[in-house]
């Protein structure tokens, strides 16, 4: 980019300026995952085709499994946007809170277990959009100041970190007890790892 004449560390602050995408159908895939593992009932067709592989899911792993699915798909999703190949307890945070995110953008009604995992984000200070605009003005900043690197994209799908790993195979194993997605998230973010994940994304800017 910065042989091409564009300065990296402006346009990520133009990106910051933008407006939240408005558009009717927004780009977000946490909802079809939540469909795919039946916690929502938008595509009829979809649910009917589905239903065997979710009922049998939910008997072997638990009620909560396919929540819990659905945020070790976004939190890989977030390593993505990040750029980097190996998912950190930040990209779990960032998922939690984007799950909710993308529901209300496609102004889709919260499954009740993910409702009630609300007050667990809530009382960390967790906005999705909040969150974003400090990566966006904290990544425009790193830039600047080293504007001579290239930007590179993983040529592979990001894999777990091996702590990340061992929290979601704990997590797995909660779920198949019959642990609800409230108390799973609970447990994840009273970690070590994940409150210093937590403390780094809501720090306030300089």
């Amino acid at each position: 980019m910065t042989r091409s004449g564009v300065d990296r560390g402006e346009l990520l602050s133009e990106v910051g300026r933008l407006k939240p995408f408005q558009g009717q159908h927004p780009w977000a895939p946490a909802v079809d995952s939540l469909e795919r593992t039946g916690h929502l009932r938008v595509n009829v067709v979809s649910r009917f085709l589905m239903w065997p592989i979710t009922v049998l899911s939910r008997k072997v792993d638990g009620p909560s499994s396919g929540l819990l699915t659905t945020l070790e798909e976004e939190a890989s999703r977030q390593a993505v946007r990040e750029g980097t190949s190996e998912v950190q307890f930040e990209h779990v945070v960032l998922a939690a809170a984007s799950i909710i995110h993308q529901l209300a953008l496609s102004e889709i009604p919260e499954p009740e277990e993910l409702r009630s995992s609300r007050p667990i984000l809530d009382g960390y200070g967790l906005s999705y959009a909040d969150l974003i605009r400090r990566l966006v003005a904290r990544a425009g900043s790193a830039l600047s100041a080293s504007a001579g690197d290239s930007l590179t994209v993983p040529a592979r799908p990001p894999i777990a970190s091996p702590e990340v790993a061992r929290a979601f195979d704990l997590s797995r194993r909660r779920a198949a007890q019959g642990a609800s997605y409230p108390e799973i998230l609970a447990h994840l973010f009273a970690m070590p790892q994940a409150r210093a994940a937590i403390s780094a994304l809501t720090a306030d800017q300089p």
